[in-house]
């Protein structure tokens, strides 16, 4: 079933269809009006209520942050009726885009969230270092495709997976997660889970 997020997302396309709708048409004012009124009638009747919660995880590492601890932007939402189970979403790369805007807009998944607590599950993302508002310089994603450079990146972000699980397990009193990634963090989840098999119940990229 689709979403609720759906009217909230395409409410602009609505308004500007129904602008040109009454332009071609003649629409009376009166009746204007009252269509507007059932739309925000609709808009506010279906949109999400999923409680978000912002908080921040802590990383650090003698290699990647000169073992200073800094702070990683987290987004947690919590089922009405919980499950007992954790997902911990890792977000992809921007794409080799060089754009502050991209580097810095926060990844939600909201809808991913709004399904998964449905179902029970406490949903929880996290920003990597130097993403969104998580603190740190971005270096995951540089040009150089080379070996060891992949493999240098590879390890950062797995070091701040293992250290958010970490804080994950203490957070919520859970001994394992369901690891959830989309992109390069579905590739960082999977490989995770098949090093750490008892940290994690079940992988999803």
């Amino acid at each position: 079933r689709a979403p609720a997020y759906t009217v909230t997302l395409i409410s602009p396309y609505v308004v500007q269809f129904f602008a040109d709708f009454r332009t071609q048409y003649s629409m009376t004012l009166f009746s204007s009006i009252r269509i507007w009124f059932f739309l925000a009638a609709l808009a506010l009747t279906i949109s999400p209520c999923l409680a978000q919660n912002e908080f921040f995880f802590t990383f650090s590492d003698p290699i990647f942050t000169d073992s200073k601890t800094i702070r990683l932007q987290a987004f947690e939402y919590r089922p009405q009726n919980p499950n007992g189970k954790v997902i911990v979403f890792s977000h992809g790369s921007v794409g080799l885009s060089t754009d502050e805007r991209v580097i810095k807009a926060p990844i939600k998944f909201l809808n991913t969230a709004k399904f998964a607590t449905e179902y029970g599950y406490t949903f929880v993302t996290f920003m990597r270092k130097g993403r969104g508002s998580s603190e740190g310089d971005f270096t995951e994603q540089l040009r150089d495709c080379s070996w060891g450079e992949s493999n240098r990146q590879h390890k950062e972000a797995e070091l701040q997976l293992e250290q958010v699980i970490r804080q994950v397990q203490e957070r919520y009193g859970v001994k394992s997660v369901v690891l959830m990634g989309h992109s390069r963090g579905g590739l960082l989840s999977a490989h995770y889970a098949a090093t750490h098999p008892d940290q994690v119940q079940a992988v999803v990229n």
